[in-house]
């Protein structure tokens, strides 16, 4: 029997949607609403005896994870080097030689091909408003019509809401532990249709199953 991985996709979806809701929606929906200078959903400040009363306050919550952004700013990019490598083994040439070589290849990456500033200043940003903070590392590779036009180191931050685990997985090691791991990633229309057009390099099959815009 043939086993149904959509069935099984939608009952993990299902599943940590249920959890998320009644354990962390309120509480990102809380803090997220503070940095915004703005107050909690029933808060008697947005009720009708208070619709001519300011909706806002001193930002206070901003103000606190701004100081912190600019003092994790300064520990990590304070120097004009972005990486620090030092040899294994001092006395050997080649682990000299081989830590001297990557630190020019991280410094490059770091400097170059990846928005090294931007992702960290994000990802503190995102640790102390929700709690916790989640990146994608992957080698970008795309070639078209058999021309290698991306060939770089990618890292995405991905938006802790959109991150789905079992409830029962441990708290030490979440992502092993956990039967399913759901990276919800939000597309438009026409990537979709484009990913249903392409077929697989080594397999030459279609990478997606084809539905028409209205299933979309």
């Amino acid at each position: 029997m043939a086993t149904d991985y959509l069935k099984l996709a939608q009952e993990a979806y299902e599943a940590s949607t249920t959890f998320i809701d009644a354990n962390f929606r309120k509480d990102w929906d809380y803090s997220i609403r503070a940095f915004r200078n703005e107050h909690a959903p029933g808060s008697k400040y947005n009720s009708e005896d208070f619709k001519a009363r300011s909706r806002i306050f001193p930002p206070y919550t901003r103000s606190i994870i701004r100081k912190n952004e600019a003092a994790a700013a300064v520990a990590l990019f304070s120097n004009m080097e972005v990486v620090n490598l030092s040899p294994g083994n001092p006395d050997s040439l080649i682990s000299v030689a081989s830590a001297a070589a990557l630190k020019e290849v991280m410094e490059y990456r770091l400097t170059r091909t990846i928005p090294a500033f931007e992702i960290c200043m994000g990802g503190v940003q995102d640790a102390q408003v929700q709690g916790a903070v989640c990146s994608y590392q992957y080698w970008k590779y795309r070639t078209k019509n058999g021309v290698k036009v991306e060939d770089e180191p990618c890292i995405e931050l991905r938006p802790i809401e959109n991150i789905r685990l079992d409830a029962g997985a441990s708290w030490l090691d979440p992502v092993n532990t956990s039967p399913y791991f759901c990276d919800i990633i939000p597309m438009y229309v026409c990537d979709v249709q484009a990913m249903m057009n392409s077929k697989d390099d080594k397999t030459n099959s279609p990478k997606w199953k084809k539905y028409d815009e209205a299933t979309i």
